[in-house]
């Protein structure tokens, strides 16, 4: 695939760029050339197939598998063996210690893979931020998470996380599910999901 190795937060940018590059064209009235016009074309196309597959596949139904994913983490933080079971592809991070995947499964947009830089091995992860292709409800997450603590304030941010604990493979980890809106309403939209060891 043309996009495999990119993120969708960078096809967005790369969209954006193009759209920018465009409008400077015209104001200089200059003729955008024929092959950017067909890679813009392109991006946008994979950009839509993206997103009407979130709408399928991240679901209530879904959410089950897209945990079983998350806690992966938990239980084998070796970053190849992560790279092979989460990512069909991958980009640089913001910071050396990061690595962007673009996700093998489609309930998720983005995975961040956080690596332990103080560790003389580079290669184990120590935390990982999942994004889902929407906003998924509180309340998927309480049936499958009937042990979810109550809502915590989110430091320097608005909204709220709510936080459970769990052991696989003997190691023990925590997700934290971070909502914009405050309070504890089955409604309440989840917007990432937060991934550490401990």
């Amino acid at each position: 695939m043309q996009f495999q190795n990119c993120t969708t937060a960078s096809l967005l940018r790369r969209k954006q760029e193009f759209e920018y590059a465009a409008q400077l064209s015209a104001i200089e009235r200059i003729a955008v050339p024929e092959d950017a016009a067909e890679e813009y074309y392109s991006v946008e196309r994979e950009i839509t197939r993206r997103e009407e597959l979130y709408q399928t596949k991240c679901t209530k139904s879904h959410l089950g598998l897209a945990l079983r994913d998350c806690m992966l983490l938990i239980g084998e933080p070796d970053l190849a063996q992560l790279l092979g079971q989460l990512a069909q592809g991958q980009e640089p991070g913001e910071s050396s210690d990061q690595l962007r995947l673009n996700p093998i499964n489609p309930f998720f947009k983005e995975i961040v893979l956080r690596r332990d830089s103080a560790e003389a091995q580079a290669d184990t992860v120590r935390s990982a931020t999942f994004l889902p292709g929407r906003a998924i409800p509180l309340a998927w997450l309480r049936s499958l998470l009937p042990d979810l603590g109550a809502p915590l304030a989110t430091k320097g941010g608005p909204g709220v996380h709510f936080e459970v604990v769990r052991v696989v493979n003997g190691r023990s980890g925590r997700l934290e599910f971070y909502c914009l809106s405050a309070g504890d309403s089955p409604e309440a939209p989840v917007s990432k999901i937060v991934v550490s060891c401990l």
